[in-house]
């Protein structure tokens, strides 16, 4: 699926991306596509123990997504039988997604939130790298109940989300957030990381950079980078997407 354009998918539910998968999708590629404004996630992946080794999200720019569904990514991919074959996100610029008043549903208990990368419902042995991810949703990366996921040299802007990740339901082993680089444009307080119904002894954070402008990013919280980097990354035009 390469070199598309999809423009204003009025999602109003689940299963209404600009682009769904589901079933084999062996060795199977989404690259070089511009999706812009949907109500609900830009690329949905949904699998339930299928084979989908070697699917590859690349070099894709999705903005103005998850705007009125909740509980959703702008890249989503979901694996309920939890095959753990491998698959990779990367070098995909992901920008403005969510909304800061979502539908506002209930799911056992919490609000549905919205996700700049959403590995959902045992998403495992998957690698995140190279993407560039901003916007106004809750989170810019977000692991449910996933093992061997690795999140590496992202550039994650939190300026206007309210964490930088989400971990939850999670009791697996060898999942790795490391050499990433976490901005923003104003002082951020409190914990980076949101997590729930999880044991975080599976998780490996180190090594990543966070710089704010004006004021300094709290590094703390139930999750702590073991070898933290606060030193500007020196970008160009940080505002200019």
């Amino acid at each position: 699926i390469d070199s598309n354009t999809i423009l204003n998918i009025n999602s109003n539910d689940w299963n209404q991306a600009a682009i769904n998968i589901s079933g084999s999708f062996v060795n199977g590629k989404v690259t070089h596509n511009y999706i812009k404004g949907t109500g609900y996630s830009g690329i949905a992946c949904w699998f339930v123990g299928d084979n989908y080794s070697g699917m590859a999200i690349e070099y894709n720019r999705i903005l103005d997504t998850v705007k009125s569904v909740p509980d959703g990514g702008a890249i989503y991919c979901m694996d309920r039988g939890q095959t753990r074959v491998a698959a990779s996100i990367a070098n995909n610029v992901i920008g403005d997604f969510g909304n800061t008043n979502p539908i506002a549903q209930m799911e056992n208990g919490r609000w549905n939130e919205t996700m700049g990368i959403y590995l959902d419902d045992m998403m495992s042995n998957i690698t995140v790298k190279n993407n560039i991810v901003y916007g106004k949703g809750h989170y810019p990366v977000f692991n449910h109940a996933g093992d061997r996921n690795t999140f590496q040299n992202n550039i994650l802007d939190i300026s206007g989300s309210t964490y930088m990740a989400g971990y939850a339901d999670t009791s697996g082993t060898g999942n790795k957030f490391t050499c990433n680089i976490i901005y923003s444009s104003g002082a951020k307080s409190g914990n980076l990381w949101d997590t729930y119904n999880s044991s975080t002894g599976g998780l490996s954070v180190s090594n990543n950079l966070y710089w704010s402008s004006v004021g300094s990013i709290n590094t703390g919280g139930s999750i702590t980078d073991s070898s933290p980097v606060r030193t500007d990354p020196k970008f160009v035009n940080a505002e200019g997407r």
